[in-house]
């Protein structure tokens, strides 16, 4: 567990199926489509009722763009409403892609298991 990240959690992925997973690393160069095999590395939280076509169409659109560092930093480590629009963090592409919600820079992947886990999603 990271201090920045207040609990066990520092990525997260969307997983589709075929084990093609979408997230934004900054060891990949930011948001990307890539196939990881599951193993005992992931806790999987499964989510009902999405429409599993459409995030894939939405994260399509942002593929390719930067990783957030400058909100990492603002959000995470000194928290303030800081954040660059055409930049994602892990976690700030499912909270927007897949629950649309507003100021989802806001999110580590800690916040959103806690959310998931609240609304049993």
């Amino acid at each position: 567990m990271g201090w920045w990240t207040n609990g066990p959690y520092s990525h997260v992925e969307i997983l589709f199926s075929k084990n093609e997973c979408f997230s934004s690393s900054p060891r990949d160069g930011g948001c990307r489509f890539k196939i990881i095999p599951p193993d005992d590395h992931w806790d999987v939280v499964w989510l009902h009722g999405i429409d599993e076509d459409l995030v894939k169409r939405k994260c399509m659109y942002i593929a390719g763009k930067k990783y957030d560092w400058f909100s990492t930093f603002f959000n995470f480590m000194i928290p303030f409403d800081k954040y660059d629009p055409k930049r994602y963090t892990c976690s700030e592409v499912v909270v927007k892609e897949v629950f649309n919600f507003r100021k989802a820079f806001k999110y580590s992947p800690n916040d959103l298991f806690k959310l998931i886990n609240i609304f049993h999603l």
